[in-house]
């Protein structure tokens, strides 16, 4: 999860709440506000922050409020789609809720993967996909493979990459 994707997700006005790696949450202005609104922080490559993080996800989710998570981990240098980690899928299963894929189009050329600061003018889309629903698939690997399917198509389904 990035910044220039946090943005254009933030213009959905929808009461999710959503997991974003620590670092964003010192972000000035924007870190602040996923604090104060109570978001959820995970440190890479904590054990702990991950059991953490799925908790709090599962008490968000068994109170009714939805909750957006980035599965692929992290952002990429060429913004092609990665493999999936299970966490959002197995919630989805265990607590037996959708997936709602989103596909976010054209924020890649706003703002480098190392950067702070805004480079040009995007048009950006979000893009909200059928729902999956956990019942339909075998497992969670399957739930993932199928949400890793609707997103990829959807994402090259525009000339112009994320």
């Amino acid at each position: 999860m990035c910044i220039r994707d946090i943005l254009v997700l933030f213009d959905l006005f929808r009461p999710f709440k959503w997991v974003s790696k620590s670092e964003i949450f010192r972000v000035p202005v924007i870190g602040w506000n996923m604090r104060l609104n109570g978001y959820v922080p995970l440190v890479r490559g904590s054990g702990e922050s991950v059991r953490r993080m799925m908790a709090r996800c599962g008490e968000l989710i068994d109170q009714g409020v939805p909750v957006l998570l980035f599965p692929e981990g992290r952002r990429t240098d060429d913004g092609r789609l990665q493999p999936f980690k299970d966490g959002a899928f197995d919630l989805a299963v265990r607590h037996g809720v959708p997936v709602i894929p989103i596909a976010v189009h054209g924020t890649g050329r706003a703002l480098p993967k190392h950067g702070m600061v805004l480079r040009e003018q995007v048009d950006a889309r979000v893009q909200v996909l059928p729902a999956l629903h956990p019942a339909d698939h075998a497992d969670v690997r399957a739930l993932r493979d199928a949400a890793h399917h609707s997103i990829d198509t959807a994402l090259g389904s525009v000339a112009h990459p994320a």
